[in-house]
């Protein structure tokens, strides 16, 4: 057993070659070079690119693997990290090249190293240094495998204690959060805690049990302590690199062949956008099997998403090589429309049904035939136009584009094109009008789309995204489980069919992965049931059983349940202090006059968006709708009148969404009806 000054040693020791590698390297990408880093300035502009010569991060080292005896490519023992880079008389290795396979799948690695790896050692970072290591001998060997770090480092003398140098809180003194959600926010809303209860609760599950559950759920699994101190640790509004946890079936999907479809089915909290992040990552470096791609597009569901992911990219991808945009954001550019249009994007399915590609294609044909486009950059948004007006028309008289009552009917029912160009329910439509006008030049084009939150994607959308490919090939991540609307398709059958994946009908299969890392198990649970019987089952790594609380407010005026929502968030970022809390409700216009009243303040947005953060000194706290938490995580959230959450389908897709954006703790705060599934869990 290693004592604490060999410990400190080995840390000391990587904490050094750390810190050399992060210094040498910049200084090596700082460099000027001959040729230009691959980019579209005109396709990125006023964008949010990523990369290390941008924005100085650079990612640390990841981990550090021995063999019982190297190559001539590879020595005894290498570092994994970001990217290739040699410095004295160490070398490391891309996580994205195949050598990095014996670090995290060293299970499945066909590398011909892999019978001599004999340790792994694993790092713990704050922020870019190095402050714990854990090891893992795999096979005997002789000697000590990092022998060339196995010092010895004295402990530093002690600095003799100050009296009186901070002032200590006692325990009597100290604020103290409360222990249960808060039952009555302000004198006179009369509301009431209800301690949720159902049959087969586990709230004292025995030990045995947690440690079974436990067992199973890390079998397979590499540094799952590594993993749960992860968990724990406070969320931020950026994804933060998990590259030293990346877990071997997530790099397995993220380092898959790029020119075979991969379509990914997972629970919430599963990992599907970290899977999605590293794939674009691994996809463009100039390390991996068979060569870097030049551009990668991941497309998410909101700019908050966009935002959520630039954190972990932005060490790893070279400016120009990795676009990340919102969906309602690429329809704006597609469809030439500045700013952002109002309303929601329900509507009827054939405002965003496969046909109108086919009939906007005509309607462009038609024009052209009878020269009603005019030329030039100024005349961009009048054709589309007059493409949408035709299409509204059904062609002219002699010639119109379609003899089908139905679709006629829905084109009849179409709006003037001054007030759709006005509502989002029509952007899919006008972005395919300007597509069917005007296709994308080959530089504007990606060599892999990466699409997440696939199952809210209308099949229009999926026209328009389809133009920016170049070779047709995707990976499609989603929980069909969390569709929001009748008007996305109902399988990943159909998106495949859609996109002609695979050589025949339904031969693309999805890849289900199961293990749940965000949200505890008692919070899987809860939503659960929102699910049919035969799709429930998510299972988490996180198997504390603190129940979701319920709070009904049993004064029925409309600021009460406002007032509740305000004082359970503030509740919880009491408990979560350096952490993330959120509220989530259908109608929030109620919660922002709340805040107002008890001095909150609506903080700004860098970009166009607006902001979903409010500020109070120096807390915060978001307020969502169910579409702007797509994608997002946090340490708790406050779920508002669930009874108010749309159906489709006969499931509750964003209420079950809402209900999983939380990693630790879940209030749930109500004055009406609940939804049958939860009423239940809702009992005393």
């Amino acid at each position: 057993m290693i004592g604490p000054n060999e410990r400190r040693g080995k840390i000391a020791y990587e904490e050094a070659a750390n810190s050399t590698y992060l210094r040498t390297l910049e200084d090596r990408l700082n460099q000027p070079v001959g040729t230009p880093v691959p980019r579209n300035g005109v396709w990125l502009k006023g964008l949010p690119t990523f990369g290390t010569q941008q924005d100085g991060s650079i990612h640390p080292l990841v981990a550090r693997l021995a063999l019982r005896a190297g190559d001539d490519a590879v020595p005894r023992t290498f570092y994994i990290g970001p990217r290739h880079h040699t410095w004295d008389d160490k070398e490391c290795f891309s996580w994205a090249a195949p050598v990095a396979d014996l670090f995290f799948r060293p299970d499945e690695s066909e590398h011909h190293l892999i019978d001599g790896l004999v340790a792994r050692r694993t790092f713990s970072h704050r922020i870019q240094r190095i402050v714990a290591v854990q090891d893992e001998t795999l096979r005997s060997h002789v000697g000590r495998p990092f022998d060339a770090d196995d010092l010895v480092v004295p402990e530093a003398p002690r600095a003799p204690r100050r009296r009186a140098a901070i002032a200590q809180l006692s325990p009597s003194t100290s604020p103290q959060p409360p222990a249960k959600p808060v039952s009555s926010p302000v004198p006179g809303t009369d509301s009431q805690e209800i301690e949720p209860q159902e049959t087969g609760a586990t709230h004292d599950m025995p030990s045995q049990v947690v440690a079974g559950q436990v067992a199973e759920m890390t079998e397979g699994m590499r540094s799952p302590d590594l993993v749960l101190d992860r968990l724990h640790e406070p969320r931020t509004n950026r994804l933060s690199s998990v590259l030293t946890t990346l877990q071997p079936d997530q790099h397995g999907l993220a380092s898959a062949p790029s020119d075979a479809p991969l379509v990914i089915q997972g629970h919430p909290g599963t990992g599907k956008t970290i899977v999605a992040a590293y794939r674009a990552a691994h996809l463009v470096d100039d390390e991996r099997a068979g060569g870097a791609l030049m551009k990668v597009l991941l497309v998410g569901p909101t700019d908050e998403y966009v935002h959520h992911v630039s954190g972990l990219l932005s060490p790893l991808v070279e400016p120009g090589r990795v676009r990340v945009v919102a969906m309602e954001r690429l329809l704006l550019e597609a469809a030439v429309v500045k700013g952002t249009v109002g309303g929601a994007l329900e509507g009827v399915p054939d405002d965003v049904d496969a046909a109108a590609r086919s009939l906007t294609d005509l309607a462009v044909r038609l024009a052209t035939a009878h020269r009603m486009l005019s030329t030039g950059k100024a005349a961009v948004r009048e054709n589309r136009k007059t493409v949408y007006e035709l299409l509204r028309a059904n062609g002219l008289r002699q010639q119109p584009l379609s003899t089908d009552a139905e679709k006629i009917s829905w084109m009849r029912k179409l709006p003037a094109y001054d007030s759709a160009v006005k509502q989002r329910r029509f952007l899919p439509l006008l972005a395919q009008c300007s597509l069917s006008i005007r296709q994308p030049a080959p530089a504007e084009r990606f060599e892999h789309i990466i699409v997440d939150e696939a199952q809210d994607v209308s099949p229009v959308e999926w026209n328009v995204i389809d133009h920016y490919s170049r070779h047709g090939h995707w990976t499609l991540l989603g929980d069909m489980n969390q569709r929001r609307s009748d008007s996305s398709y109902s399988s990943w059958t159909q998106i495949a069919d859609h996109l002609g994946l695979g050589e025949d009908a339904g031969t693309v299969r999805e890849t289900v992965i199961r293990r749940g890392y965000r949200s505890t198990q008692a919070i899987l649970r809860l939503a659960d049931r929102l699910l049919p019987r035969e799709l429930r089952g998510a299972r988490s790594l996180q198997v504390d059983e603190e129940e979701p609380a319920f709070v009904r407010v049993q004064r029925h005026a409309p600021e009460a349940l406002a007032d509740a929502a305000v004082d359970n968030g503030q509740f919880l970022l009491s408990r979560h202090p350096h952490g993330t809390v959120a509220v989530i409700a259908m109608n929030p216009a109620r919660i922002f006059t709340a805040l107002h009243s008890r001095g909150w303040r609506r903080g700004t947005s860098a970009s166009d968006a607006v902001s979903h953060e409010w500020l109070k000194g120096e807390e915060r706290l978001s307020v969502h709708v169910p579409e702007s938490a797509r994608g997002l995580e946090f340490d708790a959230v406050v779920v508002v009148e669930p009874g108010e959450f749309p159906r489709n389908l006969g499931r509750s897709g964003q209420l079950y969404t809402s209900l999983t954006r939380a990693n630790r703790e879940l209030v749930v705060v109500y004055q009406g009806p609940l939804p049958d599934e939860l009423r239940r869990a809702g009992r005393r």
